[in-house]
């Protein structure tokens, strides 16, 4: 048995020098050492280890192809064709990759919708008609100067503070920037970290960083009808003078006071 298993003879290759025979070897040979496991003590087996090549019984339908010459012709074809489908592999994943990031690029948001919480439908909202009611402190009670604006709570506002809300609803609301030319040499920016979000009247924020600001570019930018993409876009609203003063000052400063619109 040994000499047609390991070693063959003419004419007649070794058993073991097949790769399906040697497929065909281990199925059967995991397969032995499954059923005398089964046939050993109750207790434990030292064999018990073998349970983890029971795996291999996925294996048996292999043994068909072992039996029958025009299967293995199949699976010898797409196992030589495998180095040669790299460069097929390679291209595709290119071809996808590229689709991807143009679908990133062109999408991004686009579909974007809030849902409700334990529900898969749109969460219903309405937008505020009015503008929020804030408070300002005043100069003494203002913190390097800066009048940094909080929203008024039910009881009102605080004392030495005065309550202001936007003329209208696209009227800008500014955030100071510590980033911009203007506001590097302010004592608030040198001494204070600035995080968190810091917001101030438009014109506050304008007489704090840029003092001798004044564009008449600013003026007629946010005047003129169709002047603006966001602020003081309703010219017939009573307050729409107001409104054009906070827009001027929001673009003759707008390194350091970035404009905000509808309580964003």
């Amino acid at each position: 048995m040994a000499y047609g298993v390991f070693c063959g003879r003419l004419g007649r290759p070794a058993y073991m020098r097949s790769s399906w025979n040697m497929l065909d070897a281990f199925i059967v040979a995991t397969s032995l050492a499954d059923v005398v496991d089964k046939l050993g003590s109750a207790g434990e087996s030292p064999l018990e280890i073998m349970q983890i090549f029971r795996i291999a019984r996925m294996l048996r339908p292999l043994r068909i192809i072992a039996r029958n010459e025009n299967l293995k012709v199949v699976v010898n074809t797409i196992g030589a064709s495998l180095p040669q489908l790299r460069i097929l592999l390679v291209f595709s994943l290119l071809f996808f990759l590229i689709f991807a990031l143009l679908g990133v690029s062109m999408f991004k948001g686009s579909f974007y919708t809030c849902q409700a919480v334990g529900s898969l439908e749109p969460y219903k909202y309405s937008i505020v008609p009015e503008p929020t009611q804030l408070c300002i402190p005043n100069e003494a009670a203002s913190a390097y100067g800066l009048r940094f604006i909080q929203q008024r709570a039910e009881g009102g506002c605080p004392p030495e503070w005065e309550e202001w809300s936007r003329p209208s609803s696209d009227t800008p609301i500014c955030e100071v920037h510590c980033d911009g030319e203007q506001a590097e040499d302010h004592p608030f920016c040198q001494n204070v970290l600035p995080w968190g979000y810091h917001v101030m009247r438009c014109s506050d924020c304008r007489d704090a960083f840029c003092p001798t600001g004044f564009d008449e570019g600013c003026r007629s930018k946010c005047s003129s009808r169709g002047g603006h993409d966001y602020f003081c876009l309703d010219e017939g609203h009573p307050a729409h003078k107001r409104c054009v003063d906070e827009c001027e000052a929001e673009c003759a400063c707008s390194d350091s006071c970035r404009g905000l619109v509808a309580d964003a």
